[in-house]
């Protein structure tokens, strides 16, 4: 509600700003049941029910965590492309023809976010296991489709590369230093002009951080992923270092959808004054 407060020449950059929060929110909560609650049960005993249902469960939670993962994602890259044209490129247009523009490569993202990941519910089977004498439970154990060599290095290497994490990455350091030198020679010709606050240069700031927290958050998860290719398979078991990399990327990434919005109060003057507004 708070990013809806902007005038009309930001208006854009805070509909996607607010699309982003929503594909932020939904990783969240997905995570909730994915990493949150199912190490409750073998440390403290509580959620038993719960851990069961986890295992019977989570080669679908998996991608459905991914889904909204991907938006995240796309959706960074998106507002960073608007600013860019925006500050850079000068690129003209009325603002409501600009707005609808978005809304549609938004629509884009969602689409290309559900079909990329749907194979991901095919990468597993379900599978009864032993646990004990006498008895069994639900597991989970790679599918020929998910085990299929051409699979993995198109899907889960190459693609994962192109369009998951390094493309989208380059393409944020690229624009971030863009909007950087942009910025800076804005705010030298206003402080020579003497002027003072421009709501687009808080928006512009705004967005620097933000991609800037985006980098240094995920790639330690793009640095796992070309290790779970290259490491060793034992390495990854509880006590080795592989096993606590993977934990920690994991964290950063889910802690990149939480802190948004600590970046607008921290960065944005126009937010700190629509916030105490409200």
């Amino acid at each position: 509600h708070i990013l809806q407060q902007d005038n009309r020449k930001t208006v854009t950059t805070a509909f996607l700003l607010q699309a982003l929060a929503v594909a932020d929110t939904l990783v969240l909560l997905f995570a909730v049941p994915l990493y949150v609650l199912p190490p409750v049960f073998p440390y403290t005993g509580y959620l038993g029910q719960y851990y069961a249902l986890y295992l019977d469960i989570v080669a679908y939670l998996w991608p459905c965590y991914q889904i909204p993962f991907t938006g995240t994602i796309y959706l960074t890259v998106l507002v960073s492309i608007n600013r860019y044209c925006v500050v850079c490129r000068h690129v003209k247009g009325t603002a409501s023809h600009i707005l609808t523009k978005a809304r549609r490569h938004v629509i884009y993202i969602t689409v290309f976010s559900v079909l990329y990941n749907i194979p991901r519910f095919f990468e597993y089977n379900k599978v009864e296991v032993c646990s004990g004498f006498n008895q069994s439970q639900m597991g989970f154990e790679i599918s020929a489709f998910g085990d299929n060599m051409f699979y993995r290095i198109i899907y889960s290497n190459i693609m994962y590369f192109v369009f998951l994490m390094g493309g989208p990455l380059l393409a944020l350091i690229f624009l971030n230093a863009n909007l950087i030198r942009a910025l800076k020679t804005r705010q030298r010709r206003r402080v020579d002009m003497g002027k003072s606050y421009n709501p687009q240069q808080d928006m512009t700031l705004v967005l620097i951080v933000i991609i800037c927290v985006f980098i240094f958050c995920q790639t330690p998860t793009f640095i796992d992923h070309i290790l779970w290719t290259a490491v060793d398979e034992s390495l990854r078991m509880c006590g080795h270092w592989h096993y606590y990399y993977t934990a920690v990327g994991d964290m950063f990434s889910i802690f990149n959808s939480a802190v948004n919005f600590l970046i607008y109060v921290m960065t944005s003057q126009r937010f700190r004054e629509n916030q105490a507004w409200l």
